[in-house]
């Protein structure tokens, strides 16, 4: 399965919004 740029750059920013919430909760530092 072939990945486009805008499902690459909806996974980036998706994985930036879940990493940026879990620092926000006090989440563990990666």
């Amino acid at each position: 399965m072939e990945l486009g740029a805008c499902d690459l750059l909806t996974l980036i920013a998706f994985i930036y919004i879940v990493f940026h919430a879990a620092r926000m909760e006090g989440g563990p530092e990666l």
